[in-house]
């Protein structure tokens, strides 16, 4: 635009210093008007550096009637400079330069000057602006890049997520199978056994009432200690996070929590761990304390998770490993932290629940 701008002005001033100078003349209006011709056209269709020349060679034949005319050289001087065509560029401007110091004006020299480094200068602002789009763009498509490879890092998860469980259904499946229905049946073998000789041998069938009390005894145990891990599966979120925070000592905390910790993701418990051992961690190296109130809420579509102590607090927090860490995880689940510490230190996290989660045992 200003390349353009430039131009238009010098070729209008030209016109109008020599309307103002009455030197005008026929010739002198068909040459501005014809250099005007030609300058539209360069620009607006032919913007090229042979174009460039040919307007040059026509300013230099019709200076030779008119040497005020010189004067539009810069025109071409500075597009040369502008494409960065710099042996065409020094050309013209050492011989427009002779031209005008020795048949017209000294001054001149300093137009072309000016017309040589403007035109510099707005080649270099053109290709900076391109170099920072192409980096914009690289920038753009290596971020696109990183969120599908983050989208199919989640879906793996979820998958072995999902395979995991699998894999622990069919492991509890076979073992009740094999342990539990085979002394079932065992017992079921015995007790038939025993209304044989129910009325012929007394000793024999208390032997057999023995072997089958220790047998139902097993599959019992075997039936508990079964209910037992698959509850405490389902169970080990909040559990996890109460035997976190029954191991710290070095403060009094409140634990408040709500919400159905059974729908919570793995992947979501884990962070939430991590999350609450290193706020924990900073409280005891940093805080000075007296007390810690916690609360966790999970919801249909978040998961909150609220941390506020008493300590000194920071007001520049400095953020170590474990913080960024901390804030790393949780970002790449695409929630949010917030970490102040003006007073005391606080800390609140959402974390996402997505519709891919597991929902009453069905993997979507």
């Amino acid at each position: 635009m200003l390349k353009q701008l430039y131009g238009f002005i010098l070729i209008f001033w030209l016109a109008i210093n020599q309307v103002l100078e009455v030197t005008i003349d026929l010739m002198s209006i068909a040459s501005l008007l014809g250099i005007l011709c030609l300058f539209i056209i360069k620009e607006r269709f032919l913007d090229k550096v042979f174009f460039s020349i040919i307007l040059l060679a026509f300013i230099l034949v019709l200076s030779q009637y008119n040497q005020t005319l010189i004067l539009l050289a810069g025109i071409p001087l500075l597009d040369f400079l502008y494409s960065k065509k710099y042996l065409p560029g020094i050309l013209t401007f050492i011989t427009v330069s002779v031209i005008s110091v020795q048949t017209v004006d000294f001054s001149y020299l300093l137009h072309f000057i000016f017309a040589a480094l403007l035109g510099f200068a707005l080649g270099e602002k053109i290709d900076n602006e391109k170099r920072y789009t192409s980096l914009l763009d690289e920038e753009r498509n290596l971020r696109y890049r990183l969120e599908g490879t983050q989208k199919q890092l989640i879906k793996s998860r979820k998958e072995i997520e999902h395979l995991t469980e699998i894999r622990e259904r069919n492991r509890i499946a076979h073992e009740i199978h094999d342990s539990l229905g085979h002394s079932i049946a065992g017992v079921i073998f015995q007790i038939e056994a025993a209304r044989r000789v129910i009325d012929k041998d007394k000793e024999k069938l208390a032997d057999i009432l023995r072997l089958c009390s220790g047998k139902l005894s097993e599959a019992l145990e075997l039936t508990r200690n079964t209910v037992y891990n698959i509850k405490a599966d389902k169970n080990i979120g909040l559990e996890s996070l109460e035997k976190i925070l029954n191991n710290f000592y070095f403060c009094s905390i409140v634990f408040e929590h709500s919400g159905d910790f059974n729908t919570v993701s793995t992947s979501n418990i884990s962070i939430l761990e991590s999350v609450l051992m290193e706020s924990l961690t900073n409280a005891a190296k940093h805080s000075n304390a007296k007390n810690i109130h916690i609360k966790i809420e999970i919801g249909k579509k978040h998961i909150r998770y609220y941390y506020k102590d008493n300590g000194i607090g920071c007001v520049n927090i400095q953020e170590n490993l474990g913080i960024s860490g901390m804030r790393d995880r949780v970002k790449n689940t695409g929630g949010t932290i917030a970490i102040d510490g003006k007073d005391g230190f606080l800390i609140v996290c959402h974390l996402p629940v997505k519709s891919e989660d597991y929902q009453e045992g069905e993997y979507v």
